[in-house]
């Protein structure tokens, strides 16, 4: 065991050291003990794309409502000193869609497929479009690469068993970067 070698010094100023600064004076509200909330750096687009899923999925165990079970993803970008990969947001939506704003700078998106709530939420999908990009999710495709301009945009889905995969406009297969049960979903309390 050590001292802590940061001190409070009693200079007068009340906020001359503000033991809550790292959280905006919110340290209740704006934590991230997991360390996969958005804007962290990865050198990586699958790095990036597996912690926007993962923290996705992290939203979707914390939800207590049968509503919990709903579509979540948001856009990959180059950091600002192009050394790496970040994303901003993961927006909400429905049970069969989310829709989210693509910067025009990003290399992929990424969007979390959960098991059906509308059909069956708590079991795993049978549904073999469930686990890839819906035809929706490929018709969406030509107007991001043109939108960015990135003939090799990305775009990955984890899907209800807990796998990630991503695809390309011109590479059809899919390229699979995680496993099933790295995404984890549990039955919400509701």
């Amino acid at each position: 065991m050590s001292i802590d070698p940061v001190t409070f010094m009693d200079t007068g100023e009340p906020s001359f050291f503000n033991r809550y600064a790292y959280a905006f004076n919110d340290p209740v509200n704006l934590i991230d003990p997991t360390g996969m909330a958005p804007g962290d750096r990865f050198d990586t687009i699958d790095e990036a794309a597996e912690d926007l899923l993962k923290f996705a999925a992290e939203q979707v165990q914390n939800e207590d409502s049968p509503n919990s079970m709903l579509e979540r993803g948001g856009d990959i970008v180059p950091t600002e000193d192009g050394e790496g990969y970040t994303y901003n947001d993961v927006e909400t939506g429905e049970t069969d869609r989310v829709d989210f704003p693509v910067a025009s700078n990003a290399v992929a998106d990424a969007h979390l497929h959960t098991p059906d709530s509308e059909l069956n939420p708590y079991k795993e999908s049978n549904d073999a479009e469930n686990e890839t990009l819906s035809k929706g999710d490929v018709r969406n495709f030509e107007g991001l690469v043109e939108h960015t301009g990135n003939k090799d945009f990305r775009r990955y889905v984890g899907t209800p068993k807990g796998a990630i995969k991503y695809r390309t406009k011109s590479k059809r297969k899919y390229t699979i970067i995680a496993p099933a049960g790295t995404l984890q979903f549990k039955k919400p309390k509701g």
